[in-house]
């Protein structure tokens, strides 16, 4: 029982800390399609 209640949270917190990366979008796609490139233009500049 006592490890039980060691596992259970360690694999909890595994899947959470994988679960997002996974969904993390790319930085320049976010960037040229939330618009950031409207005010920063192609380079990031401003």
């Amino acid at each position: 029982m006592r490890i039980s209640k060691l596992i259970v949270p360690a694999v909890a917190a595994a899947g959470l800390a994988l679960a997002g990366s996974a969904i993390a979008q790319d930085g320049p796609t976010l960037y040229k399609t939330k618009t950031c490139i409207a005010c920063h233009g192609p380079d990031g500049a401003r």
